[in-house]
């Protein structure tokens, strides 16, 4: 049988597919699976592709304030601490610290290495625009504090040879500054989005497979 009149055999009265589809795969508003028409616009006439780099772009560009605001507050609370500025904040002590190592003193007076940890960690964060496709604000706000945290804690390794700790929790023995805080912080809320963002692409994936195995099978119940 010719293919062209098995194909509109299987149209229904309105002339689309049983899947609800034109014979050419679009659907009745002349849009494709993806929500696109022929030539790869959205309805609105907009490149999706472009959508998506302005939108991590933004993203970008709030990390490089939030970076520019962590490294700032921190060199300004370093300043003030190392002159003898002291503040009562409840429930963190303000205890000054001159710390030659890394976290819980490892690594104490090793400043060479230290130093070299803080330039890689550093060009790792620079690098991570390069080639991460995420557009969420809230993954770009943890790189902004990461990298701003890291920058910070090198600069004193760099300059003075120690990080100046400042913040301390009551029964607790270990100091810590905004740099470390917002390193930590911004290791968490970027891997967090990261993991959520792998597992939507997973679950997007197989409702995709899923769709393609029910419309195989209707196509093979309608031959």
């Amino acid at each position: 049988m010719n293919p062209m009149k098995q194909n509109r055999a299987s149209l229904q009265p309105n002339g689309l597919a049983p899947n609800g589809l034109h014979p050419n795969g679009l659907d009745p508003n002349g849009l494709d699976p993806n929500g696109l028409d022929p030539n790869g616009l959205d309805p609105n006439g907009l490149d999706p592709n472009r959508l998506r780099r302005t939108s991590k772009h933004r993203g970008m560009w709030l990390g490089v304030l939030v970076l520019a605001l962590t490294l700032t507050a921190d060199r300004i609370i370093k300043i003030a601490t190392n002159r003898g500025f002291r503040a009562n904040l409840g429930f963190v002590r303000w205890t000054w610290l001159h710390n030659y190592g890394a976290a819980g003193g490892m690594l104490y007076g090793d400043r060479a290495f230290l130093i070299a940890i803080g330039l890689l960690v550093t060009a790792f964060f620079f690098t991570i625009p390069w080639f991460v496709t995420i557009r969420s604000y809230t993954f770009w706000l943890g790189w902004g504090l990461g990298t701003g945290g890291t920058m910070g804690n090198l600069w004193d390794r760099i300059v003075h040879g120690y990080v100046t700790d400042m913040f301390q929790f009551p029964h607790q023995h270990g100091v810590f500054n905004l740099s470390d805080l917002a390193i930590n912080l911004g290791f968490i809320l970027m891997i967090v989005v990261w993991i959520a963002g792998e597992v939507f692409k997973s679950r997007k994936s197989q409702a995709t497979r899923d769709r393609e195995v029910v419309e195989l099978t209707e196509d093979s119940a309608n031959e």
